[in-house]
């Protein structure tokens, strides 16, 4: 860094060197100085015996020959001058302050270079590449308070706050960590990653409550990235404290979308969603009711416009082809929990609580019709018991009608 550093300021001096040996080149013509004032005298002759042998043809008279004559010799006389005036000007052009930029310049560069420039960030990447070569974890303590040092001097580099915010996270230091979030984010207001590592910092800080301002930084969050799998997450736990499992469930289902399946989170967002679903089915341990939840979604290569209509319904196993119940729902809704009970059947004596085997089928309809039609996008599942409580399962509209 040194080396390169002394190159760059041996090319800068160059060009204050330039000025300096073009003067010196210039003043060797100060020899020719003379050579030109001598033309300038022989011109400045011949022109007065030229006037003189006027004045003898009695071409112009004594006056306009004296006024002619005061004339040339006057012509003579600025030309000599300026002569030696322009070669004493660039021999005293400013050279003199060659010298003075050469020592100065190596040193405004560090006074600027020391303000403007960067020897603390390259200070800070050196350390963190020696840390990675040494495999260690985490952050040392002599890079932390480089960091914490450097945050002073820019606070709008929100990468180092991020660095330090997770920093203390590691030591489990959640309160530490939310403040350097909110300082990261005094630069960075829109930063979706920020928002969201603030909300779920902020959640842990309140016991994992859903404090006013917890659910205030949700929707901030939420709103700067409605696909961010933390925000999500936290989304959905918002609804389950609210006892709104459906709710839950399309949230966390959607987090998972963006998470390793292997992953502890992927393993908690999926407990989650089983423990919805477990409280959704105790809810329908009603004799009289008997309810089929359904978590339908779309395969993403799906392309459709959010109006087209879906629909859902249960088919007895072994009976006619009319549905026993059938619900009726937009694109735009997917993916979403969809409940069937007797409260959605086409036909009064023809009931989902009276079948004991039924299949269930899903359809994203091209024309709007709810007749299957080529170019329809479907979903079905095998045979499935009905217990006197129901049942609850998932559906993923991924097949092409042709």
């Amino acid at each position: 860094m040194i080396i390169w550093s002394a190159l760059l300021l041996v090319v800068a001096s160059m060009f204050v060197l330039y000025p300096f040996f073009h003067s010196f080149r210039d003043s060797s013509s100060q020899s020719s100085v003379v050579t030109a004032q001598q033309a300038n005298v022989d011109s400045y002759r011949i022109q007065i015996q030229l006037y003189d042998r006027q004045l003898e043809r009695q071409e112009i008279s004594s006056v306009e020959h004296q006024q002619l004559v005061n004339q040339a010799q006057s012509l003579l006389l600025v030309n000599t001058n300026s002569g030696v005036d322009s070669v004493l000007d660039r021999g005293n052009s400013g050279a003199w302050m060659v010298p003075v930029l050469l020592v100065f310049l190596p040193f405004l560069t560090y006074v600027v270079y020391d303000d403007l420039g960067a020897f603390e960030d390259q200070n800070i990447a050196d350390m963190l590449r020696a840390q990675v070569q040494a495999n260690e974890q985490g952050l040392s303590n002599d890079l932390i308070v480089a960091l914490q040092q450097r945050v002073q001097e820019r606070p709008e580099n929100v990468v180092y706050w991020a660095m330090l915010a997770q920093s203390s996270i590691d030591k489990n230091d959640i309160r530490q960590a939310n403040g350097y979030y909110a300082e990261a984010l005094k630069s960075a207001p829109s930063d979706s990653f920020l928002l969201a590592q603030y909300a779920e910092s902020l959640f842990l800080i309140d016991g994992s409550q859903f404090t006013p301002r917890v659910a205030s930084a949700v929707d901030r969050a939420f709103i700067a990235d409605a696909d961010n799998s933390t925000v999500l997450g936290l989304k959905g736990i918002e609804a389950f404290s609210a006892r709104d499992l459906h709710q839950a469930i399309n949230y966390w289902r959607q987090a998972l979308r963006g998470i390793e399946p292997n992953s502890v989170v992927y393993q908690g967002l999926q407990s989650g969603i089983d423990r919805a679903m477990a409280m959704i089915e105790a809810e329908l341990e009603t004799p009289s009711q008997v309810k089929v939840s359904v978590y339908l979604s779309a395969d993403d290569s799906i392309s459709a416009q959010p109006t087209q209509s879906v629909f859902v319904a249960a088919l007895s196993a072994d009976g006619p082809p009319v549905p026993l119940a059938a619900i009726k729902l937009s694109f735009a809704q997917l993916p979403t929990l969809v409940e069937l009970s007797d409260a959605d059947a086409l036909i009064s004596d023809h009931l989902l609580s009276g079948a004991s085997e039924i299949r269930l089928v899903a359809r994203l309809s091209a024309t709007g019709s709810a007749t299957p039609q080529p170019g329809d996008w479907e979903a079905s599942t095998d045979v499935l018991t009905l217990s006197s409580q129901g049942l609850s399962t998932s559906m993923v509209i991924n097949q092409l009608r042709q």
